[in-house]
Order: structure tokens, then sequence, then C-alpha cells
């Protein structure tokens, strides 16, 4: 199938939008990023690695309660690319619904963050893990920094997502392996 790469420029005045142009890799007919990377221009870049789950009891987690709807994964992380101003803000919200469905990586760049030249200032990359009743971010920034690189390789970076996915420390790759934040 044909990829495209799209530009959605909605100019909202009197709502809560914090950006008016979203550039996304899609395929025709789809709404959102299929492999979710998108681009914003208050300078946010947000990407997301599938994690594997090794552990099939994770998904007794998801709650299928008929008295709260939910939205769908995809309209959720595009509400919060139009609403988010920082990579923080982005995490926090994306992680406030945590539909179980979407297990992923998800990585934010803030280019506001970022001076060429200077060390990076924190927050320049946060990390939010989601997974089935799970939800962890941090910034990375610092990780970032000390490796000049980040892999990400469908494995959680948290110890604590180790825990939920059963999925073993990555060993045979110091770029993946991970810490016990």
């Amino acid at each position: 199938m044909t990829r495209i790469f799209k530009y959605y420029r909605f100019h909202l005045p009197l709502s809560f939008q914090s950006n008016e142009l979203i550039a996304l890799s899609s395929y025709p007919g789809c709404v959102s990023s299929t492999d979710d990377f998108y681009m914003t221009d208050n300078g946010l870049t947000i990407m997301d690695t599938s994690l594997e789950v090794l552990n099939p009891r994770v998904y007794d987690r998801i709650s299928e309660d008929p008295k709260r709807p939910r939205l769908p994964r995809f309209l959720h992380v595009m509400a919060t690319n139009r609403v988010a101003k920082t990579g923080t803000q982005w995490t926090s919200m994306l992680a406030s619904e945590s539909l179980g469905t979407g297990n992923s990586q998800w990585l934010v760049v803030d280019y506001n963050r970022f001076t060429p030249n200077q060390p990076l200032q924190d927050n320049a990359l946060r990390l939010l893990e989601q997974l089935p009743g799970f939800a962890h971010q941090a910034d990375v920034t610092a990780e970032l920094s000390s490796r000049g690189a980040w892999g990400s390789f469908n494995r959680p970076f948290f110890q604590a997502g180790c825990s939920v996915t059963k999925r073993p420390v990555a060993l045979f790759n110091p770029t993946i392996s991970n810490r016990t934040t």
C-alpha cells in the first residue's frame, strides 16, 4: 500500500489547541498515523514502539466498564497531540487514560528544550510506557546524553514494565539493557 506523509492544519482560535500543524506518516484513508510518528509545529516529535507482552494474565487488567466509556487510542493520541505544549504534558495526558489495548513505549522529543552545541535540558526526551493497568513515565534526557543515542527495541526500559510484561532484561545490547528505575 502507498505510504504518505500527511499535514493537518487546523486553525481553531477558540479551542485549547497548542499547535495548528501536525505532520504524520500514514496511509490514504487513515485519519491518524498507523505507525505512531507525529511532528507538531510547537516543537514536539512523538513516536512509539510496541511492547510485547509475554504474560497473558496482564490482559485481565483491562476494564470493561460500560459506565466508563473510553476514547479509541488513535483519537486519544490525536487529541493529546493537539493540546499538549510540552513533552511532560504530553506523557502525562496520555498516561492519564491507559486503555491497555495499545501496549507501547512512547518517546517524546521536545525541541524547545534543545539548543545546538549546548547540553540537553531536562525533559528534552520523555519516555512513557503503557501496558494494561500500568503507565510509567519519566525524563530520560540524562540517559540519552550519556549514551549519545536512544534505541527502542520492543522491550520495556523501566524495570516495572519488565515485571508487568514478564519480559527479561535485554542484556545482549547495552543500548536496550534496562535500568532499575
